[in-house]
Parts: C-alpha cells; sequence; structure tokens
C-alpha cells in the first residue's frame, strides 16, 4: 500500500537553476519531476527553460493544488502539460 502522507524534498529557485544549467535543459526538452508535490519544480522548468515540463504526484492534495498553480499560471508559462493523475495511476497498479 502506498504511503498516505510523505514528506519530499524541494529544490529553492537557484538550485533548480544549476540543475537545469547542468543538465542543459532548453525549449526542445521535456522535464519530468517525479513526486512533484505541488509542482514548483516543473513549474519553474517551463518558465525559466521554455521547455514542456510534466509532475508525477501520488498524493491528491498536493496533485490539487499543483493543478490550481498550473491554471493561474497557464496565460503566462506555456508548454505545463497537467499534473499526472497519481490516484488513479496508483488504483491500476
Amino acid at each position: 500500500r502506498f504511503q498516505t502522507r510523505a514528506q519530499y524534498g524541494r529544490f529553492l529557485p537557484a538550485a533548480a537553476a544549476e540543475l537545469f544549467d547542468r543538465v542543459g535543459l532548453a525549449a526542445p526538452h521535456v522535464f519530468l519531476d517525479i513526486g512533484s508535490g505541488i509542482g514548483t519544480l516543473a513549474l519553474q522548468a517551463a518558465a525559466t527553460r521554455g521547455c514542456r515540463a510534466r509532475g508525477l504526484e501520488l498524493m491528491a492534495g498536493r496533485m490539487r493544488i499543483a493543478e490550481e498553480l498550473r491554471g493561474g499560471l497557464a496565460a503566462a508559462v506555456r508548454g505545463v502539460d497537467g499534473a499526472v493523475d497519481g490516484v488513479g495511476l496508483q488504483r491500476r497498479i
């Protein structure tokens, strides 16, 4: 059975920017954040690198917040796909 509560690490914006630089993240790429929480890393990738970004999150509450954030930034940030429904995915496993 999956966890019902989990604590994820998080990347501060400067650390994320360094990571993106090191891997050469750019517009033609797709960024995947597994265990994406509320989606801030994926949003930063899309907003600052122009790439497509996707988050995979198993916690339904975090996924809902990620969707709200993405919806609020959709006009300003292009290329951010919806969060993967980890709860629905979990039921299929």
